[in-house]
């Protein structure tokens, strides 16, 4: 379903009309486009906490979700947009000029030979809004670091001219976010809804949370018996 415009009314905007029984005149598209943006991030939230694996896409944007920066001589911590809200996979241009994933290590649990070190870089740590690899590079190289990461809904929101833009999830859930906005509005001048909405809200969270969740049924980790000279193990 697309956000706004269509001449039938069959849209998101126009569900939020319906729920709300307001036009543009009562309930402004800028008041609807704000707090449906407030209402993807919830739901992007949401699915998160479900499906470790889900990563928000849309055709509506032609941003893929690796960021890319210059790496400096001596640098010992990089930058990162708050966009950036699970770090997927970090790569880094060794002195080769090959590309080599990096692998994830807590600063806390490690020594001060390795974080005193410089040279080609092996592990990372993420600190707040930045990133630190180690040992720190003894070199530099353009675009020598790749940060692939899990965006969230404000990688691709809605504007007011917004027409044929489409939810970044699966759309059977694509009233959701519309509802959290017409919750917002009637929370404040149409109370009497908020019974209905809620009942909405809640049944459309619950098969949400059921959906993601049963995507992650094939991670799962499955055991096989080996024999071995000394009885059977685990692999």
């Amino acid at each position: 379903m697309n956000f706004n415009g269509d001449t039938d009314n069959q849209d998101l905007v126009s569900d939020m009309d319906f729920v709300c029984s307001t036009n543009d005149n009562t309930y402004p598209i800028a008041d609807k486009v704000r707090n449906f943006a407030f209402g993807l991030a919830k739901v992007s939230s949401r699915i998160m906490k479900k499906d470790r694996t889900w990563k928000h896409v849309s055709s509506n944007s032609t941003t893929i979700p690796i960021a890319v920066k210059d790496l400096v001589a001596g640098q010992d911590n990089y930058g990162l947009e708050t966009k950036h809200l699970k770090i997927l996979r970090v790569r880094i241009k060794g002195s080769d000029g090959v590309m080599k994933t990096l692998l994830p290590l807590d600063r806390n649990k490690t020594n001060d030979d390795i974080l005193n070190a410089s040279g080609e870089p092996t592990h990372y740590d993420k600190i707040g809004f930045s990133l630190m690899p180690y040992p720190a590079p003894n070199y530099g190289a353009t675009a020598g670091l790749e940060i692939e990461y899990q965006p969230g809904a404000a990688i691709d929101l809605p504007t007011v001219s917004s027409i044929d833009w489409v939810v970044g999830f699966n759309q059977d859930f694509e009233r959701l976010p519309g509802l959290y906005a017409s919750k917002i509005y009637c929370g404040i001048y149409n109370r009497e809804r908020l019974g209905a909405i809620n009942d909405e809200i809640t049944q459309i969270e619950a098969d949400i949370d059921d959906y993601f969740q049963d995507r992650d049924i094939d991670d799962e980790p499955s055991f096989d018996v080996v024999k071995t000279s000394r009885g059977p193990s685990l692999m």
